[in-house]
């Protein structure tokens, strides 16, 4: 990690900053007091887990570099998670963009730092700050900390992966420090229904039909899906989790890439997050099928990982969607996001909405940057 003086690195009227290496330089009560407004994964323990499992580590080339802002009497009043980089392996999502840019380029731009919830793309991610302050001053002194930062470790590139709509919102705050704006798609279901049957009769009366003979159909096979509260779930569970993750990685992705969790970030979500986490549970004859995970906090909650282990019609969808739904409405969840990726969660009332990524570029040849973007982009065609 690159070695800096981490007293007084930058001096603004009123607040300073601070870099720290780790999740256990910051107290879990201050990270969390700011992050009280945002999404379940942005909370000190989901950070703290990804670092104590080693899923992000020096060996898996995520370092931490979080920058505090600190007030007068030393108090967190704002976070943006960081980490080092020195290629962009593994930057879920929009994985190879920034490494065919430095290919193009012939610069090393993938050297610098990412802000991101490590491989975990749905949009989400968002600079921390406490409610006092205000929103614009906050983003303004945290982009002008993060260019001097560049600046002094010769970081060649920021990119912000995945952002919370409240942050994607900031384009004009972004682009006067010369970040651009990328676009991909992303679905989410928005929940305004007092029922499930109202949410059918929202849809077509032919995907309706679909959705009612899928669910017909598992119930005829014997199996029955129940949603489960991270807190009520046995230690077991948890395991399984990942070894059902472990299944579908394994048969979606190619060989020479290893899976980006592993099991003692499964075993550690029930300790320090199981009160953000929910199981939707497939059983068949008090056996089980098949396994989804969420993360819910304040009326938003994110589809992550699902499994089987057996091939049953109709399975995915009703562990991954239905219930999951019937559950949101009956607990006034707000906002659904499925998870990244699949076409036939538009069948299904998911709705295409915008995500947004930052980046920006840095250094003496920072114009090639911005230039092999460009044509990057333009061969690629899809952003």
């Amino acid at each position: 990690m690159t070695k800096l003086d981490l007293r007084h690195l930058f001096v603004s009227p009123g607040v300073r900053f601070r870099i720290f290496s780790s999740t256990k330089e910051i107290s879990p009560a201050e990270w969390n007091r700011i992050a009280q407004d945002y999404a379940a994964m942005m909370e000190w323990e989901y950070f703290y887990i990804l670092e104590q499992s080693g899923c992000i580590s020096e060996h898996r080339r995520f370092n931490p570099f979080y920058v505090g802002m600190l007030d007068r009497k030393d108090r967190l009043i704002g976070l943006a998670p960081l980490f080092e980089r020195k290629d962009a392996t593994h930057e879920f999502g929009i994985s190879g963009l920034i490494s065919e840019v430095a290919k193009t380029a012939r610069v090393p731009f993938d050297r610098g730092l990412v802000g991101t919830i490590p491989f975990t793309p749905v949009p989400a991610y968002n600079f921390l700050r406490e409610k006092t302050m205000n929103r614009e001053r906050f983003l303004a002194l945290m982009l002008k900390y993060i260019d001097y930062i560049c600046e002094i470790c010769d970081f060649l590139s920021v990119r912000f992966y995945f952002v919370d709509p409240d942050l994607g919102d900031a384009y004009d705050i972004f682009s006067s420090y010369g970040y651009v704006q990328l676009m991909t798609n992303h679905f989410l279901w928005t929940n305004s229904y007092d029922t499930f049957d109202d949410y059918l009769r929202s849809l077509g009366s032919h995907r309706r039909r679909n959705i009612k003979r899928e669910l017909r159909k598992i119930a005829e096979s014997g199996v029955k899906v129940q949603m489960v509260k991270g807190a009520d779930a046995a230690p077991e569970l948890y395991d399984k989790m990942y070894g059902l993750y472990l299944r579908t990685w394994n048969k979606h992705m190619p060989p020479n890439i290893k899976p980006f969790l592993n099991r003692q970030f499964f075993s550690l979500l029930r300790p320090f997050f199981k009160n953000r986490c929910l199981f939707s549970i497939a059983t068949r004859e008090k056996e089980c099928l098949g396994m989804a995970i969420f993360f819910e906090k304040k009326g938003r909650m994110f589809g992550r990982y699902w499994g089987a282990y057996e091939e049953v019609p109709f399975l995915h969808f009703t562990t991954c969607y239905y219930v999951p739904m019937m559950y949101a409405i009956e607990k006034n969840i707000r906002y659904f996001d499925p998870g990244f990726g699949g076409y036939h969660k538009q069948l299904r009332g998911f709705k295409t909405v915008r995500c947004y990524h930052y980046v920006k570029f840095f250094g003496p040849n920072r114009r090639l940057g911005y230039v092999a973007l460009e044509n990057v982009l333009n061969q690629w065609g899809t952003w």
